[in-house]
């Protein structure tokens, strides 16, 4: 029987020495969590995993130099000289590219191994919590059983799985694992006798400490939630203890308010405000309303009540919505009563303190998004100890009747499974960006970003028209920030350029820089819109904006190189060009523009050079398969002229060949009659000389009529 007078204890076969029982929750907790996130290995990249991880230069990290570890340390700024942002995280990251490269699994791996250590030091933290004499007269028994199951529920919870799964936000659990391993450190050394073990396990606590506030600024409520646990827990939360912590740290806390008031600059922290579709006054109002749903999921973890981004009325008053009034008032009724019941009641007052502080940082006043599930992962830590007390006592309860004891203990467990069932589907929703995009828009049909962003994975599976469509809702939908619908007119006047739907793509381009004036790529493809309608001045304008706002960008100097050459201003088109390959070595564009300028000023060799450091990259290019098929003509290079006609009509397949020549000397200006006679010739020649190589084509050769209807 589980009953009161044996602790609660669950007479399982672990039951035993202390070290068969870490070793036993060691076992389950990760039996139990590779189960259920292990289809989470293979979930591809999301949303702001491509700012922070893949696109991100900085964590690139290819030799263990420490220049290169530096450059992980400013976070996604270039500026070397700027301030040092997230840098265990970043360097984290830094370090899965080093190991793996870009291949996901890695990245996966190392956020599951966090999650467990996490999980791992909560159990550790929970059972020495119950253990101290403040506690271990009532739990002490029990400690054990309440510890694995508080830290199970917690570690397996579905609402784990946006800071687990979604790689980029290993910035919080991260941040979480070294939280709770400090906090383990410290009780260790509060309550250890022996000076070098002490002095040992302080050390760790200073270490982690310092890793935990290095991964996210969230680890800030830290210092505070180790008062209140060294008060409530190992002083004791008598008056005389009270009165004579609250007279040490009243002087240094107005020391760093003032100090915060005479330096922080707080018209800068204001205009944070300014891109949010709320002010500091309405995200106040707003979030006691976002904590209680925090709970509600906690409590209640449905898979249809989780996801990414969810939609929240912003209350605009203490009585709109309505609800916003109660969730205030709420909130200074359990905080008054934990501290009013820290000495009866310590472990629940201690669990709605740590959950309402570290809900501070991100939940109170600096002007950031105003809910994401993630922001849980520290502050739900302690939330599930008091459930799994009251689990312990309801099997104790029914201890008079074995029959109804075993039953509520099988509905314990199964409600244990069907939790991690809910944490295994929410895995799969990350599975891929159509996935994921298509469940976040179905729970928040009136926000604009899951719809933009479920666009484009549209797009990306060939599906055109319901792309159109979900970026129409997307442009009606509620935004985080007042300008983002710049992005999804930007990206609706690409699709229209590649539709050659000139004026419309102008049009969504335009309404583009009405959102964000400074945005460099949209003047840039205004600038290649009009180049290609010939508009060469205007066309200039919008590129020279585009070089000003982002001069170190290779697209827009190669831009503004073309407009030159196509003006007939070849110095000035080599020189943008060159600095375009000194901006990006990667990109080949500028090797076939520098290619054409060499070219028309009669240099035909080093011409010929750029054009093939291009093909090379780009070997199924036609334009520059064209102009390589002239110039091997004229410098009589037969060999090579003979694979590239070859090359050429397997490119064209059914198109004319004649028309793309035509089609490139209207965007480009770089054909003449001449030049366009010449590759014409060219071809035919070849042909007639080696036919045997066009049968590997599309059988030219069989069909010399065939020929000139293609050329002509």
């Amino acid at each position: 029987m589980i009953t009161k007078e044996d602790g609660f204890d669950l007479h399982l076969k672990w039951d035993g020495p202390e070290p068969r029982r870490y070793a036993f929750t060691a076992i389950i907790l990760f039996v139990s969590l590779i189960i259920i996130y292990g289809n989470s290995f293979h979930c591809i990249f999301h949303f702001d995993d491509y700012d922070n991880i893949t696109e991100n230069q900085n964590i690139k990290m290819e030799t263990l130099s420490w220049e290169n570890v530096k450059k992980t340390f400013c976070g996604r700024s270039y500026d070397q000289q700027s301030r040092i942002t997230r840098p265990i995280s970043y360097l984290s990251f830094a370090l899965n590219h080093y190991i793996s490269g870009p291949d996901v699994f890695g990245y996966h791996v190392t956020n599951f191994v966090i999650h467990y250590l996490a999980a791992v030091f909560l159990f550790l933290l929970l059972y020495r919590t119950l253990r101290l004499p403040v506690l271990s007269r009532r739990y002490e028994k029990a400690a054990y059983a309440v510890a694995l199951l508080s830290a199970f529920i917690w570690a397996t919870h579905p609402i784990q799985v946006s800071a687990v799964t979604y790689v980029v936000q290993r910035m919080a659990s991260m941040a979480g694992m070294f939280y709770i391993m400090a906090m383990y450190f410290y009780v260790r050394g509060r309550t250890e006798r022996r000076i070098r073990k002490r002095a040992a396990f302080f050390t760790l606590f200073g270490l982690t400490a310092l890793a935990a506030f290095g991964s996210k600024e969230n680890a800030a409520m830290l210092p505070v939630s180790l008062f209140f646990y060294d008060l409530i827990f190992i002083q004791g939360a008598y008056s005389e203890n009270i009165r004579k912590n609250f007279r040490r740290i009243l002087f240094p806390v107005l020391i760093v308010l003032v100090m915060g008031y005479l330096y922080a600059d707080l018209s800068s922290f204001l205009e944070g405000y300014e891109k949010r579709p709320f002010n500091l006054g309405e995200r106040l109002l707003t979030e006691p309303r976002v904590l209680f749903f925090y709970v509600t999921l906690l409590i209640y973890p449905t898979s249809f009540r989780l996801a990414l981004l969810h939609d929240i009325e912003i209350s605009g008053s203490f009585l709109s919505p309505w609800t916003t009034l109660p969730a205030i008032l709420l909130i200074f009724a359990l905080t008054a009563s934990a501290i009013a019941y820290c000495r009866k009641i310590p472990i629940v007052s201690y669990c709605i303190l740590f959950f309402f502080l570290n809900h501070l940082t991100e939940g109170s006043f600096i002007p950031l998004e105003l809910i994401f599930e993630h922001r849980n992962y520290i502050p739900s830590m302690f939330f599930f100890t008091p459930i799994a007390i009251l689990a312990v006592r309801v099997l104790d309860y029914f201890s008079y009747k074995k029959s109804i004891q075993w039953v509520m203990l099988f509905a314990m467990v199964f409600l244990l499974a069907a939790h991690g069932h809910t944490t295994f589907l929410r895995n799969s929703v990350f599975k891929d960006n159509l996935s994921l995009w298509t469940d976040n828009a179905k729970k928040a049909e009136n926000l604009h970003r899951p719809h933009h962003n479920l666009g484009s994975a549209l797009l990306s599976a060939g599906l055109d028209d319901e792309y159109l469509s979900e970026m129409q809702k997307a442009l009606a939908g509620k935004v985080p920030r007042n300008n983002i619908k710049y992005m999804t007119h930007f990206n609706l006047g690409i699709y229209y350029f590649y539709q050659n739907e000139y004026d419309i793509s102008v049009s969504h381009f335009s309404k583009s820089l009405e959102f964000r004036p400074n945005n460099p790529n949209a003047y840039g493809r205004l600038a290649m819109i009009m180049f290609f309608k010939n508009d060469l001045a205007i066309a200039e304008k919008h590129i020279r904006k585009a070089v000003k706002l982002n001069p170190d960008s290779s697209e827009h100097q190669n831009m503004l190189g073309w407009i030159l050459l196509k003006k007939g201003d070849i110095g000035n088109a080599m020189r943008h060009g060159k600095k375009a390959l000194m901006a990006d070595s990667e990109d080949a564009s500028p090797y076939w523009m520098l290619g054409e300028a060499y070219r028309l000023k009669g240099n035909l060799k080093t011409a010929l050079a750029y054009f093939q450091t291009y093909f090379r990259r780009h070997p199924e290019h036609i334009p520059v398969t064209l102009a390589l098929t002239e110039l091997y003509s004229i410098l009589d290079r037969q060999a090579s002229l003979e694979q590239s006609v070859c090359l050429l009509f397997c490119l064209s397949k059914d198109r004319d060949i004649a028309s793309l020549i035509r089609e490139y000397d209207r965007t480009y200006n770089c054909l003449g009659d001449d030049r366009a006679k010449r590759i014409t010739d060219a071809i035919q020649n070849t042909i007639i000389r080696q036919s045997a190589c066009l049968e590997k084509g599309d059988e030219i050769g069989k069909q010399p009529g065939a020929v000139h209807e293609k050329l002509n």
